[in-house]
């Protein structure tokens, strides 16, 4: 377990240079380029781009607290240019890791998406807000309310807020000399991309699991490529992993899901079919998140043994 967790730090701080040089890239080529389809792709890399930026706040600085004492500087560097708060970020999800799948979840409002209307609305920034507000089902705290108002906590959520509107006021006045670059270098992938990769990555993470189970908390399904690097190794397996070991690095995550795969299973611990079909469950077939949905699941080893009885 040591060993899954110990870092290397060369590839951290790589990322945190390598990211946002990608993403000044990504803005520089929506100024140069002319095409409508090379400008329509960029948006959707900035976008996926944005995501990493706050999948990368959350590892490296609300877990692993890479940049010791600098690390508060370096998660704003990540989190207030798409208009999030790393303090009421951090404090909310360790709600989430504290409490998961529990009415106290600090992401229990998700249960709150009950319509095909929210569900839809909730891939927008506009249902995003209306969802972590706590008031699109029967009224909750707001997901970003502090938990622990310290006097430090307070500050530094007003400091992030300032910042967050300067940068989004800073890049309205920018569009009046580069219109194409902010538009669709940054406004777009902030307002339409991110949102729905977002809704995407938070509805799958626990979407479907056994409610009767406690070591099944998050779905359980296998990652390819294509998931690995748009999620950072942090959906279907990795995900439950994360639970689990908070601390295990994006680049251990292959070795750990090896390291954990007969914990799981000899915990019952099912696997679902894979987060196409969970988008299809939730959006087509209206499923209850956090519940039970297939009619036929992944079998575990005949040596399994839970509770007494054959798995």
């Amino acid at each position: 377990m040591r060993a899954l967790q110990r870092p290397i730090r060369v590839l951290d701080y790589g990322m945190i240079i390598a990211l946002p040089a990608l993403s000044i890239a990504v803005l520089a080529a929506c100024f140069l380029v002319q095409s409508p389809v090379a400008l329509v792709l960029l948006t959707l890399a900035q976008g996926a781009i944005f995501q990493l930026f706050g999948l990368l706040n959350h590892e490296f600085f609300v877990h692993r607290k890479v940049g010791g004492r600098f690390g508060h500087g370096l998660s704003m560097l990540f989190t207030a240019p798409i208009q999030l708060s790393a303090t009421r970020y951090a404090d909310a999800h360790w709600a989430h890791h504290e409490n998961v799948v529990t009415p106290e979840d600090s992401e229990a409002y998700k249960s709150d998406i009950d319509t095909r209307l929210k569900r839809y609305l909730f891939m927008t920034a506009i249902g995003t807000k209306w969802a972590a507000s706590g008031k699109m089902g029967v009224g909750r705290a707001p997901y970003f309310a502090l938990r622990r108002p310290t006097a430090r906590a307070i500050s530094r959520a007003r400091v992030e807020a300032t910042l967050s509107a300067l940068i989004l006021v800073g890049a309205v006045v920018a569009a009046f000399f580069a219109p194409k670059a902010i538009l669709f270098g940054y406004l777009l992938p902030l307002l339409l991309v991110l949102p729905a990769l977002n809704a995407i990555r938070i509805l799958i993470e626990h979407a479907e699991i056994q409610p009767d189970n406690p070591f099944s908390i998050a779905s359980r399904f296998r990652c390819g490529v294509f998931e690995e690097i748009l999620f950072l190794f942090d959906s279907g397996e990795y995900h439950l992993i994360h639970h689990f070991l908070p601390n295990v690095p994006f680049y251990r995550m292959r070795t750990a899901r090896a390291a954990l795969h007969d914990f799981f299973d000899n915990r019952d611990v099912r696997r679902t079919r894979g987060w196409w079909r969970l988008l299809r469950s939730w959006y087509l077939g209206n499923r209850r998140h956090g519940t039970w949905w297939s009619a036929q699941t992944a079998p575990v080893a005949k040596s399994t043994i839970v509770g007494g009885r054959q798995g």
